[in-house]
């Protein structure tokens, strides 16, 4: 199949948007004949900066992704390499450049959630202006109108694109994200790794690229009731961590995991922790997780946002619901390390991103038309 991989950015380089685009253009190589226009250029949103401008004059966020002018210019470039290319499908790893876009050919794109669902949810689109919000709600109603298939990682993105902004049922299709990882850990890896784990401390790894969203200060509330237990807890933190230090806390920052030396510590700390957490107040879908599951991590999450359709509640680890408090996660925790029931976690988390969680069963599912 000849596929038009087309996307507003650079989709080659790994650390573009959460790696996402990255990832599935890699994954769709390996099975496709793929042409790719990234980092469509538009000069448009250069003409409505001025615009821009205004608004942050009066206190207000306006961004211009979804301007008509810039959306119509996006559209214009990605028909030209369309009639000059002829593919079979044209793929988009986001919404905004099928949202004009005519093709006699099928057009798929996916995105994490849909525009109705982020405004009041995460903290970019809390101040967005009047205009801004009337013009993200046409932006998805076009491209929705427009394209042949829509993929949402959640259920809970794919019921707001169809109650929020009027999407074809038919059209929008629930297909797990996958682990954004330069390898691809093997069972043997996991039973390996796992027989070697510290059976004297308990370690958390929270990966974080907000601290305050991912309510990071919860995961250590969590490990400090787990303490109190008489159960030696700590958490690590890949990424954006605490602005004090905390005895239970090891941050390692930023960690490059798509150079060999990143790649090494990323491994070394999932492998050696023994759940995974993301406690966060938003979460469009929660991709990080998958990232732990492929290392035979127990998944703890908040049951926000796409989350809930990541972690299976006492299957593949826990689901707390968002007025939880600490102690009832570390109560939880004491009870999965229980060596037979940690093993049946961690087994049902590493079968659930190799069946579900990972890029291959993605392109396989999504491109099957």
């Amino acid at each position: 199949m000849r596929i038009l991989y087309a996307y507003e950015y650079d989709a080659s380089n790994p650390h573009t948007q959460s790696t996402r685009p990255f990832s599935i253009l890699t994954e769709v190589k390996k099975k496709h004949d793929v042409v790719t226009y990234l980092s469509v250029p538009n000069l448009s949103r250069k003409l409505m900066a001025p615009r821009k401008l205004f608004y942050q004059a009066i206190s207000r966020d306006h961004h211009l992704e979804r301007e008509w002018l810039t959306l119509r210019e996006y559209a214009w470039r990605v028909g030209r390499v369309l009639e000059a290319t002829k593919p079979d499908i044209v793929f988009c790893p986001s919404q905004l450049i099928p949202t004009y876009l005519e093709s006699s050919i099928p057009v798929i794109y996916c995105n994490d959630a849909p525009f109705g669902a982020m405004v009041d949810f995460y903290s970019f689109f809390d101040n967005i202006s009047d205009l801004y919000r009337e013009q993200g709600f046409r932006q998805e109603f076009e491209s929705h109108r427009r394209a042949s298939r829509i993929v949402y990682p959640s259920a809970w993105a794919r019921q707001a694109a169809i109650e929020m902004h009027g999407a074809d049922p038919e059209k929008c299709v629930e297909q797990s994200f996958g682990a954004n990882l330069p390898y691809c850990p093997t069972w043997e890896f996991v039973q390996q790794t796992r027989a070697s784990r510290d059976t004297q401390t308990v370690n958390l790894v929270l990966i974080s690229s907000d601290w305050e969203r991912k309510d990071g200060k919860f995961a250590v509330q969590v490990v400090e009731r787990l303490a109190s237990l008489g159960v030696n807890a700590n958490l690590r933190v890949i990424g954006k961590g605490p602005s004090a230090e905390h005895e239970r806390i090891t941050s390692l920052g930023y960690v490059d995991k798509w150079t060999n030396d990143g790649a090494d510590i990323f491994r070394k700390t999932l492998s050696t922790s023994h759940f995974i957490i993301m406690p966060s107040t938003a979460e469009a879908y929660g991709m990080s997780l998958w990232e732990g599951a492929a290392h035979g991590l127990p998944m703890i999450g908040r049951s926000v946002g796409g989350i809930s359709s990541i972690v299976k509640h006492n299957e593949t680890g826990m689901l707390f619901q968002p007025e939880a408090i600490p102690d009832t996660v570390a109560e939880w925790i004491q009870e999965a390390l229980q060596p037979d029931t940690y093993m049946r976690l961690s087994e049902a988390a590493y079968a659930d991103y190799a069946t579900r969680g990972n890029w291959k069963v993605f392109v396989d599912k999504v491109f099957d038309l």
